[in-house]
């Protein structure tokens, strides 16, 4: 019968003795059954049956050393002590003791003599402070005996004190020179030496520390010098703090030995305050802690026979003397069962869970002398004084003569053996135990020896073995004890976890930090702002603290600088002052941010865009001149340099936007590129509304019914620029466009240079070309483009491209000889793009002889509502920003062009349609969409409408717009502009015949445009 069928076996033999088979079958139940049951573990002492049988004495140690070899190869927790130098086997022990006739005849507790007294110590000590087989072996760490340990060192304190006269050692001085060793005993034997061998295989100089060393190098290039010198410092200080709490801190933080000293009951204090224990009051717990050492001290001196002072009474010392022995011995065995108890006690390692089961401990014969019967006496006596359970197993041999005192005069009784042999019949023998010797047994007046005591009888009389039958060779087996998987979760676990962990976390935040802008530790949470390969911050600027460039332009807004830093400060403070509780929408404006260095113009134009974005703002959410609800709260989101990046900031808008509910749409987009139709078909697929502040693009309105524009289109452009050339029979015209696909991958040059061929064409233009430029960076190289336009007798160019472009084009015509010789030969240059964000009104610039330069601007800036907008901006921004300190600090005016009105009126748009719609006590985002296109009221560029003209070309919805035209009269001499003529949003009059000689541009009417 094996004792458990789980697992490796390990030893397997033949066992012959009923008791040897009783005796391993009782302690592989009580072994294996250890972590389901956590009940007491009995001292099993296996002794002779009758008296004068010294062939039943002998077996009793076999039956031990049986037991000993089917558990070691179990890997269990195990000690048997070497026998210490007794008397011979067989001898008397001392007068009084187990081998008097008369002992067990009411006769009382045998007295410690010093030879027994010292035998008991040593092997208490040898037990808590030695080495258990298997202790590397086995499910977890070896243990930790810190109680006995303290013991240990209060033995060394007094014998360092203890003078060679033979004089009892003053108690005080004793504790005094227990705090010079810091109530820890010198270690009895050099350190093993793994923290050695680990420093000498770590070392740089082996391929192991080589390899560290290079990916703790690696680690530092990814995470960062400031990171990693913070984590190196993070463990040094705890290294450090945790070497001075252990080698200089007092008693209170010296860990569960000391602790348990102060705090147990055991050893009553004579004292009549309470004792103090606690962190907070070191000073206390220190008093506290010595005055026991002292007093436990002097039991020690006592117990070791030293004289202390002149002796009266014989009797009266050695009566003292025997209960400091009894009491010391007690104190010694508490302090190893607590140690035991502590070891599998549940804590934050989950010992309890790694070790299923107890220590194991044998003692093949116990006798008086060598100490083993007076330690199983105080294993007895502690657990029924202390009502507490230990895992310790005993396991002993004790011939008859030593039994009286041991057990209960009635023996329990025996379990049957069923024939199959099962072990399960062997509860019984158990169950009795605990009924009869702990439950009740253990009461002073019921008079059991030892209630802890589970006496096994060996007996061969007859041709049975302990009343049961005989079985020869039945074979036992025994298996591995297998490991929890709980053993993962240790300190070296949580520290490599840790480690892990930390590494992880730097490496994922370093790589957050390389996907996501942001300041700190704000990328964990906000990733709204996403970095792309060149360094740009693209997407939502939410929670995030960033701001462009510091070099970024000023404006002048009536003698105050204003710039987009300040403006973003301006709307975070505006949204701050916004209730939560509330009514109120939030808009996301989409502008490209980050502007290149050379390119200030497109800085400009962001700045225009986003004051008028914050003075709707202010203007809606001022108590003092409106108190519409709801509040309006504006979100920023970059598009990168050129808006280049609309795809990836649409996708951060709508993650931001299904997070906030309160987003009902987008206004600005003010850039048409190549990746513009992905982006609105992502904000459509989200159903968010998108009202386009500067963006010209012809077709997004047409493609993408989510998307409104403002300004006039590319094809309403050209065909105001064409419409003011006159007749064209026999005229040449060409369009100039950059080399390649757009020139720095705009889609609006080439929706310029086609809306501007189609124009010329269908005006009767013999349309040349088309001539290509080249770009670099944001300089066009027109040179040799303009000999070939001036060779070619060209009097139409139209312009597809910036702006910017201007000077230098009109700079090359003039230094062709074929462009100036010619006084007939007249150029006239269309410009595509919008330029009213250019000064030329009295500006020297090269102009060839007989010229023209016509331009568009995308509002009309003569709408006398725009001028009013304009004064109620300057007085918006004389508050929260400085004034200008000199008249160079800042760059062209902030009312220039109409680029604050068109992103004003957007934004203004949109909070009206959620009034209008109930938005948001009828809903948000859908139901702004769904009311886009009926939207109707009066802004400040005009009359501003939203519903459809033309079912066909959606985009004609009476967009403002204004010509000029720039002549120059010889070289050198100052520009004139002349213009604009146009009509405001909202005007009937068609583009063919809105400039139209001796005609006055027509108001705003007041009701919804017609067809353009």
């Amino acid at each position: 019968m094996a004792l458990r069928r789980s697992g490796t076996e390990v030893w397997r033999d033949a066992v012959p003795s009923a008791a040897g088979r009783l005796v391993l079958d009782l302690c592989g139940n009580l072994i294996d059954g250890y972590a389901r049951r956590r009940g007491p573990m009995p001292v099993v002492v296996v002794h002779a049956a009758r008296e004068n049988a010294g062939a039943d004495d002998d077996r009793v140690p076999e039956i031990v050393d049986l037991v000993h070899r089917a558990h070691r190869p179990r890997w269990l927790l195990l000690r048997r002590p070497a026998p210490s130098a007794g008397p011979e086997e067989g001898a008397d022990g001392p007068a009084g003791g187990p081998g008097d006739p008369a002992h067990g005849a009411g006769r009382p507790v045998p007295v410690l003599d010093d030879r027994t007294f010292t035998a008991a110590t040593a092997l208490v000590k040898d037990v808590a402070e030695g080495d258990w087989e298997n202790h590397n072996r086995c499910q977890y760490r070896p243990y930790r005996m810190p109680r006995s340990l303290l013991m240990a060192a209060l033995d060394q304190a007094l014998a360092d004190t203890t003078d060679g006269a033979g004089g009892a050692p003053d108690p005080r001085a004793v504790v005094a020179r227990l705090a010079e060793l810091r109530w820890r005993p010198r270690p009895a034997r050099a350190p093993a030496g793994f923290w050695r061998s680990m420093a000498a295989l770590l070392s740089p100089a082996t391929a192991l520390g080589a390899a560290i060393v290079a990916c703790v190098s690696a680690l530092a290039g990814n995470v960062g010098s400031p990171a990693l010198t913070a984590a190196t410092l993070g463990v040094l200080l705890v290294v450090a703090t945790g070497y001075g709490v252990r080698r200089w801190a007092g008693p209170p933080w010296l860990g569960p030995g000391c602790r348990w000293f102060a705090t147990t009951t055991f050893p009553v204090h004579s004292n009549s305050e309470a004792p103090v224990w606690s962190p907070w009051h070191p000073r206390l717990s220190r008093a506290t802690l010595e005055d026991r050492a002292a007093e436990v001290v002097g039991q020690l001196i006592t117990a070791s026979g030293t004289p202390s002072g002149p002796a009266h009474d014989a009797a009266a010392v050695a009566a003292e003397r025997e209960q400091a022995r009894q009491f010391c011995l007690q104190l010694r065995t508490l302090a190893l069962l607590e140690d035991l108890r502590d070891n599998h006690r549940p804590a934050w390692d989950l010992r309890h869970r790694k070790r299923t089961v107890p220590p194991l401990l044998l003692i093949p014969r116990a006798t008086w002398a060598s100490g083993a019967l007076p330690v199983l006496r105080a294993i007895s006596d502690v657990r029924s004084r202390r009502s507490e359970q230990d895992p310790l197993l005993v396991v002993a041999g004790v011939s008859h003569r030593d039994l009286a005192d041991l057990r209960d005069p009635t023996p329990l009784p025996l379990p049957v053996l069923s024939a199959s042999g099962s072990g399960r019949e062997l509860d019984p023998l158990y169950r009795a135990w605990v009924t009869r010797s702990l439950r009740t047994g253990q009461a002073p007046s019921v008079n059991t020896a030892l209630p802890w005591v589970l006496p096994v009888p060996v007996s061969s009389v007859g041709p049975t073995d302990c009343g049961h039958p005989a079985h020869t060779g039945e074979q036992r087996s025994t298996h591995r004890v297998p490991r929890s998987p709980w053993l993962l979760w240790s300190r070296w676990t949580l520290v490599a976890t840790c480690l892990l962990g930390t590494t992880g976390g730097a490496l994922h935040y370093q790589t957050l930090k390389e996907r996501y802008c942001g300041m700190g530790g704000s990328v964990v949470w906000d990733r709204d702002l996403v970095r792309t390969v060149g360094g740009q911050c693209v997407g939502v600027v939410s929670e995030t603290d960033w701001r462009p460039s510091r070099d970024a332009v000023l404006l002048d807004a009536s003698g105050r600088a204003v710039g987009a830093e300040g403006l973003l400060k301006a709307i975070d403070e505006a949204n701050r002052r916004i209730d939560p509780d509330e009514e109120h929408i939030t808009l996301v404006f989409a502008g490209a941010l980050s502007t290149r260095a050379q390119n200030r113009a497109e800085a400009v134009d962001v700045v225009r865009q986003l004051a008028g974005v914050y003075l709707a703002q202010h203007l809606v959410n001022d108590s003092q001149q409106s108190n519409r609800l709801p509040r309006l709260r504006i979100e920023i989101a970059n598009g990168g340099q050129g808006m280049e990046h609309q795809g990836e900031m649409a996708e951060r808008i709508v993650a931001f936007a299904r997070r906030e509910p309160t987003v009902v749409g987008v206004v600005g987009m003010g850039i048409h590129t190549p990746g513009s139709a992905g982006a609105m078909e992502q904000l459509q697929r989200a159903g968010l509304a998108v009202i386009g502040t500067t963006n010209s693009a012809t077709g997004l309105a047409r493609d993408h019914r989510n998307y409104v524009g403002m300004a006039p289109t590319d094809h309403e452009q050209a065909t105001l620029l064409v419409t003011s050339l006159g007749a064209a029979a026999g005229r040449r015209a060409a369009v100039l466009r950059p080399e390649g696909t757009g020139g720095s991958g705009h889609s609006y040059t080439h929706d310029q240079a086609k809306y501007g061929h189609e124009a010329l064409s269908a005006a009767g233009f013999d349309v040349r070309g088309p001539f290509e430029y080249p770009v670099e960076g944001t300089s066009a190289q027109l040179h040799e483009t303009a000999g070939r336009i001036c060779d070619s007798g060209i009097d139409v160019v139209y312009l597809a491209g910036r702006a910017g472009y201007i000077p230098s084009l009109m700079t090359e015509l003039s230094t062709h000889a074929s462009c100036t010789e010619r006084s007939a030969h007249r150029v006239t240059v269309l410009v595509g793009d919008e330029a009213s964000k250019k000064s030329f009104q009295d500006a020297t610039m090269p102009f060839p002889a007989g010229a023209r330069l016509d331009y568009t601007s995308l509002t009309y800036e003569e709408y006398p509502r725009t001028a009013q907008l304009y004064d109620r901006a300057a007085e918006v921004f004389r508050s929260g920003f400085d004034r200008v300190a000199r008249p160079g600090d800042t760059g062209p005016s902030l009312y220039a062009d109409g680029f604050l009105a068109l992103s004003h009126d957007a934004t203004t748009a949109f909070h009206t349609i959620a009034q209008e719609a109930g938005v948001p006590a009828r809903g948000g985002a859908p139901v702004v969409l769904a009311a886009l296109h009926s939207i109707e009221f009066q802004g400040s560029t005009g009359y501003i409408s939203f519903r459809n003209a033309d079912a066909v070309r959606p985009d004609r919805r009476g967009h403002g717009i204004g010509r000029y035209e720039v002549t120059g009269s010889g070289e050198g001499a100052r520009l004139r502009v002349t213009g604009p003529c146009g009509r405001p949003a909202g005007g009937s009059v068609p583009l063919t015949r809105v400039c139209a000689q001796g005609k006055e541009p027509e108001a705003s009417s007041s009701s919804p445009a017609g067809t353009p």
